[in-house]
């Protein structure tokens, strides 16, 4: 996978829009979608804000032969899609017709 298809992965994952990075990166919304479309590369300052982000390592953002982005980003993009779900007012109300109907949720889903 190269660069421009892993920054966009990375994005996607953990829930965030072209222009909530583009603020946390201190970029312009137009760097993000120049990035994902492979038009531009980041400098060296935004690619060190890329793996503080994105909790991966510069190898993977560079190297298209790996292909792991780490057990730090997993955890992150399951909590952040995790997040999403729970503000959901969708999820929310099926969550609350399925326990009136009597049906049972996992034990870690009592703070939904």
């Amino acid at each position: 996978m190269d660069f421009k298809s892993k920054f966009r992965y990375c994005r996607t994952s953990l829930c965030l829009t072209q222009q909530q990075l583009a603020d946390i990166l201190r970029v312009s919304k137009r760097s993000i979608a120049y990035y994902e479309s492979g038009e531009r590369e980041p400098s060296g300052l935004v690619l060190g804000r890329c793996v503080k982000t994105f909790h991966v390592s510069l190898s993977y953002l560079l190297d298209d032969a790996i292909t792991d982005p780490g057990e730090e980003f997993l955890e992150e993009s399951y909590t952040a899609e995790l997040n999403r779900y729970k503000k959901s007012s969708f999820v929310r109300n099926t969550l609350k017709n399925v326990i009136a109907a009597g049906g049972d949720l996992p034990e870690d889903s009592a703070d939904l």
